[in-house]
């Protein structure tokens, strides 16, 4: 062991012995790497010559299988029908709901009251055209009724607050303002509806 003048060990000798002051093999790592690259050259010449093509992948269909074949227009109707018979539903549904909601706040009720007994009405037809036209699921009814009433009250609480303040503050016409609120809620709805209460399973589709 070397030892200095005042007989401790070189700091040199000492932090090689650390642990922590040990350098990596740097070089070693180098060489080891550049082996690697150079095998793979090896067995991919074209690698090294920089000579990279592009081929087509072929599309496989499934013989006797046309069903398995893309097609823009049937597939991209497919992803919309739910949507469009949605948008029918509300508005047929939407109509006879408004009527109910008019005829109901005339006779002096409030618009929470009016609300409810209009919704009350609509929803029992509504539900039962969405689960089986609509959106086609044949999920747990139990749930789904559950889930659907829960966007019914959800609604109820939005819409009423909203009609209320139209009407008084704004001088909204009440059926307007449930018009409003409505057209607001569209979107909201259907996707609660679509991928909540009646989301799609495999056997379903």
């Amino acid at each position: 062991t070397r030892v200095g003048h005042n007989g401790k060990m070189s700091n040199k000798r000492k932090h090689r012995s650390l642990p922590l002051f040990r350098k990596p093999p740097q070089e070693s790592m180098i060489r080891r790497h550049s082996s690697e690259f150079n095998r793979f050259q090896m067995r991919f010449p074209w690698v090294r010559r920089g000579t990279v093509h592009q081929l087509p992948i072929q599309t496989v269909y499934e013989p006797g299988n046309p069903t398995s074949h893309f097609n823009p227009l049937m597939d991209s109707a497919r992803i919309y029908a739910v949507l469009l018979r949605h948008v029918s539903l509300v508005a047929l549904i939407s109509f006879g709901d408004i009527l109910l909601f008019a005829g109901l706040s005339s006779t002096g009720l409030s618009v929470f009251e009016a609300l409810v007994g209009a919704r009350t009405m609509s929803t029992i037809v509504y539900f039962i055209v969405a689960r089986n036209i609509v959106f086609r699921n044949r999920g747990n009814p139990l749930v789904q009724i559950a889930l659907f009433l829960l966007l019914v009250v959800g609604n109820i609480a939005l819409l009423t607050p909203f009609i209320t303040y139209s009407h008084t503050e704004l001088g909204i016409p009440k059926v307007v303002a449930m018009v409003i609120g409505t057209v607001f809620m569209f979107v909201s709805n259907f996707l609660w509806q679509n991928y909540i209460i009646f989301q799609r399973r495999a056997e379903d589709q």
